[in-house]
Parts: structure tokens; sequence; C-alpha cells
């Protein structure tokens, strides 16, 4: 996997690679637990729910990749259906950092990667949720910078000559005004 990127083309070598912590495992345990003990069955087998709680953990967590790209943020998760996301930097508009009661318990942290004209719907582009980064925020600043690095390099300035047309319409535009004031008379 190392040189390449997560759709196996291996053309963009990735510049930084997201670690999950391990708590995350730990994390993820709860939430399918109290998903699974819900429901009348899993309380009614609830160390075999506990155990089918723990084997999923385990597993999806081994599934979890995240690396950066100079063009793309990339992430992978998933057991039976996998599910490979692909956000160009430079539709990255937000990175919010969020902690609730058991994240902050367990010392997890959630980053939210919010993307231009993203929906946020199943399907949609919405953005991507990264759970369990460490040093989540240390993270989030680099992407950002690399994001910022790519929109300098990606937007030169213009031509000389396309700024020697902007100024000559505006100075056509300067002489219209002057002509219309000029036709109006002074200014009461």
């Amino acid at each position: 996997m190392a040189g390449q990127t997560l759709d196996g083309q291996g053309q963009d070598a990735p510049l930084l690679v997201a670690e999950f912590d391990p708590k995350l495992r730990f994390y993820l345990f709860l939430q399918a637990s109290l998903l699974l003990c819900l429901t009348v069955v899993g309380l009614v087998v609830l160390p075999l729910t506990l155990a089918a709680a723990w084997w999923w953990a385990q597993h999806y967590y081994r599934t979890i990749r995240c690396h950066v790209t100079s063009r793309r943020l990339y992430f992978q998760h998933g057991i039976l259906f996998q599910r490979e996301s692909a956000v160009p930097l430079d539709k990255i508009q937000d990175m919010a950092l969020a902690k609730g009661p058991v994240l902050n318990m367990l010392g997890l942290t959630s980053l939210r990667v919010e993307t231009a004209g993203g929906s946020g719907q199943m399907g949609g582009v919405g953005g991507v949720k990264l759970l369990g980064l460490r040093d989540a925020k240390a993270f989030q600043e680099k992407v950002l910078r690399l994001r910022d690095a790519g929109e300098k390099i990606s937007s030169p300035p213009p031509p000389p000559s396309a700024q020697t047309d902007t100024v000559q319409v505006l100075l056509e535009i300067r002489d219209s005004l002057r002509r219309i004031e000029g036709k109006l008379g002074p200014a009461p």
C-alpha cells in the first residue's frame, strides 16, 4: 500500500498518512453493543451480542485507512461493504473537530471534513468523518496547509496582457462615467 493511492493507481504518493488511535476499537465496540442491545434479540443473547460487537469493532478498526496526496484526501473503511472516498483538497471548505462525552472519556476526537457543494447525505459528496485520529488537530492543520499550498500553485496570477486589458477596461469605464456626469451637470 505504501506509495499507492487507495484506488491502486499509485500515481500520486501520500504526503500525509493518518494514524488512528487503538482506543477507537473500544469506542466502536461500545457503539455496536449499544445498538445491538437496543434490539430485543440483542438483550436475550447478551453474551453473544457483546462477542459479535467486539469482533466487529476489531475487524472494522483494521479496515480504516486515510492518507493525503498533493491533490486529494483518501478515506477507506468497511468490512462487508467497503467504502472509499476521495475528496479533492481544493473542495475542502472546513475541517471541524468535535468531541462528545464518550469521546472525551476515551480521549478521542472526531474530524469532519466538509466539502464545497456537498449535500451531506448518503450518496452525496457531503464530506468525510474521521473518528479517532491520533493528533487530529495537527492532521487538520497539515491538510489545510496542503490545501492552501495547492490553491497558490493552481491559481497563478493573470498574465501581463490580461492585467493590461483589465486596466484598459477600467479606464474606459472611468471615461464613460465622466461623460455621464458632464451631461447631468453639477451635483446638488
